[in-house]
């Protein structure tokens, strides 16, 4: 029985959202929030989807705003690169 209502909400909402997403600015949220009265199950489902999403965002926002390299740092990781470079390349003259 509730495969059925599921089912049949989904082909309404599908229905609902083909007209609405035309919007380039179209908000899913206020969409939901509008229509989370006619499809209560789908409007959890979504709930959820987008709070998972977004905890991952801040969480990815958040380590990318930590992960400042200091002018130290920066320096040593070129002096590296540029060291393995020399050495790749003598090795290659070697080989050669």
């Amino acid at each position: 029985m509730h495969f059925a209502v599921l089912a049949e909400n989904v082909h309404f909402c599908v229905f609902d959202a083909k007209s609405a997403f035309f919007c380039l600015n179209y908000d899913v949220l206020s969409w939901w929030k509008r229509n989370s009265s006619k499809y209560p199950i789908l409007s959890e489902f979504a709930r959820d989807v987008v709070a998972i999403q977004m905890v991952e965002a801040l969480v990815c926002s958040q380590q990318w705003i930590r992960s400042s390299i200091s002018d130290a740092k920066l320096a040593s990781l070129v002096q590296i690169f540029e060291q393995l470079a020399f050495h790749d390349g003598l090795e290659a003259e070697s080989t050669a």
